[in-house]
């Protein structure tokens, strides 16, 4: 086992950032999940605060807002929850991620070296 460089970050946004400078393949990482989780948050709550752009419901075509049970501004507020909940998965992997790998998400209690003794315990 190495020890960590005194110089290095060794956790935490200074440890990514670092990281980032120095691995173009990470920081293109980073910026797509920064992007995944900042841009829908964004677009979903200005369907409702109209920061952005005041006539969302102009962007819908009209033959759509005739096939719609209800208005079309009421369609953006839809479009609008849809996006805020696509933002939530990429703030929430990490901790679940960490759950898992504890054992405890998912409903087993098991260490992932033990899967693939498992998966064939359970074929056969």
């Amino acid at each position: 086992m190495t020890a960590a460089r005194a110089d290095l970050p060794v956790r935490g946004l200074p440890a990514v950032l670092h990281r980032a400078r120095t691995e173009p393949a990470y920081a293109s990482f980073v910026a797509l999940r920064i992007g995944y989780v900042v841009l829908p948050l964004w677009m979903g709550i200005d369907k409702y605060a109209k920061v952005l752009n005041t006539d969302w419901p102009g962007y819908l075509a009209p033959w759509t807002v005739d096939l719609l049970p209800f208005s079309a501004q009421t369609a953006m507020y839809v479009v609008g929850a849809v996006e805020i909940l696509a933002g939530g998965p990429g703030r929430t992997q990490a901790p679940l991620r960490r759950l898992r790998r504890r054992g405890v998400a998912g409903g087993h209690y098991h260490q992932p070296a033990e899967l693939p003794r498992l998966l064939r315990h359970r074929a056969s």
